[in-house]
């Protein structure tokens, strides 16, 4: 997705700073529902500033038991839309990616099984 097509989702705000694994990026950041939860979201574009290279959403919850439930609904959905993922388990988390066509990849990184009472899911362009 170009970035012009990206500003129209939410054109009154400005692309900001922001650090990612791959240095500085250049993101939007807004409140959205998805998967049936309001999400802090997030579009961050590539080094060139002319594509869209990662769209995220970060779920928080009030409680563990909150947050355990709605990501392994989240967790589901996505694996009925998108068909079985590859699941890994780790000391900081539960995560599940999908590869898509076109090299996306879509994951699910879930830490509320390790105290941080949030789950994300990020669609990324590989």
């Amino acid at each position: 997705m170009p970035a012009a097509s990206a500003s129209m989702v939410k054109p009154y705000l400005g692309w900001q700073k922001a650090a990612s694994s791959e240095g500085e990026a250049s993101r939007l950041q807004f409140k959205a529902s998805y998967l049936g939860s309001e999400a802090d979201a997030y579009v961050d574009l590539d080094a060139t500033r002319r594509y869209v290279k990662r769209i995220g959403f970060v779920f928080a919850a009030a409680s563990d038991f909150d947050c355990l439930a709605s990501s392994v609904l989240a967790a589901e959905t996505l694996d009925k839309t998108y068909g079985k993922g590859t699941a890994t388990e780790a000391a900081t988390g539960r995560k599940v990616q999908w590869q898509g066509q076109d090299g996306f990849t879509l994951s699910w990184l879930e830490v509320c099984s390790v105290g941080g009472k949030a789950y994300s899911v990020v669609f990324s362009k590989t």
